[in-house]
């Protein structure tokens, strides 16, 4: 791998996921052991926030997030509602996820090997998922003003107990340049960079991207930085900024 365990690697959620699932199975590794339990009620608590304000708007449960009257309130939100539940990184089946389609083993692997880097998604519904964190199947943009207000006010604390309870020096973000999600993650890096906390702040930038080349060229960089191995297929040019 190119990064060992001070590095973390951030990366989006997407619009496009794989519905079903299977009942909960709370063995599965989950980013609750990785944050301080003070925090990790705060994350609770924005969860359920967040889930109540989407469950009750008809603008968040009808037409395209018709899916989102089915959310549970499981144990993925601190609840015991029974739900349908599939890992994230098998739920996300966008463009980033599928750019390589040994991209989801090399993240397995990845969280497996203590030696290696750390991962976490950021999530329009979740706020932070470890990738084998199980989740429901739902449909929230970090663009939609529920998410964004209450992840903004939320994730640069949570993020920041993370990277500091984990001895995180290097953090490298997998987002658009334009994105809600790179502007929130940075709210937490660029301050604890500054402050010394960690030691390098980089940003793959794709030269040219759009909606569909940008999360493609960034689920690449993501399995070459896995691996050290280039998966082919790259559609534009990048730079590490």
């Amino acid at each position: 791998m190119r990064f060992a365990a001070d590095t973390l690697m951030l990366f989006p959620c997407c619009a496009r996921k794989k519905s079903g699932g299977s009942s909960w199975n709370g063995s599965t590794p989950s980013i609750a052991g990785e944050i301080a339990n003070d925090t990790h009620k705060r994350l609770l608590t924005a969860q359920n926030e967040l889930l109540t304000t989407v469950k009750t708007k008809t603008s968040f449960t009808s037409g395209e997030y018709a899916k989102n009257k089915d959310i549970a309130s499981g144990p993925d939100f601190g609840g015991e509602t029974v739900g349908r539940y599939m890992p994230a990184v098998d739920r996300y089946t966008g463009t980033l996820y599928t750019a390589d389609k040994n991209l989801a083993a090399h993240i397995r692997k990845a969280c497996h090997d203590p030696n290696g880097p750390r991962l976490l998604i950021v999530s329009a519904l979740y706020g932070l998922l470890h990738p084998l964190e199980l989740i429901q199947d739902y449909n929230l943009q970090m663009s939609d003003s529920p998410a964004k207000s209450i992840w903004t006010r939320n994730l640069p604390g949570i993020l920041k107990d993370y990277i500091e309870r984990n001895a995180i020096k290097r953090v490298v973000m997998y987002f658009g340049g334009s994105t809600p999600y790179l502007t929130i993650a940075r709210n937490t890096v660029e301050p604890l960079y500054e402050k010394g906390t960690i030691e390098q702040m980089l940003r793959y930038d794709i030269k040219g991207g759009s909606t569909y080349h940008t999360p493609h060229n960034h689920g690449l960089l993501l399995s070459q930085d896995l691996t050290r191995q280039n998966p082919g297929g790259f559609t534009k040019q990048y730079s590490l900024i």
